[in-house]
């Protein structure tokens, strides 16, 4: 993805220590890199699905889309 090459050049960030910055904030470095939106989206939603789960002790009910 363009823009993290852009912040690596200007910010002299190593790709490897974007990658671990972009983990800390549930984002999946390689789904980002590859330009995968739907990829990036499904590991991000379920990751912060099972931290929510973590916090309160029990499940989170999952939806459909389009049948809420």
């Amino acid at each position: 993805m363009e823009c993290l090459q852009r912040i690596e050049r200007n910010e002299r960030i190593p790709a490897e220590h974007l990658d671990q910055i972009l983990r800390s904030h549930v984002i999946d470095p390689t789904a980002l890199r590859s330009d995968d939106f739907w990829a990036f989206y499904d590991r991000r939603y379920e990751e912060i699905l099972a931290r929510i789960e973590a916090a309160m002790g029990k499940p989170v009910i999952r939806e459909e889309a389009g049948t809420a």
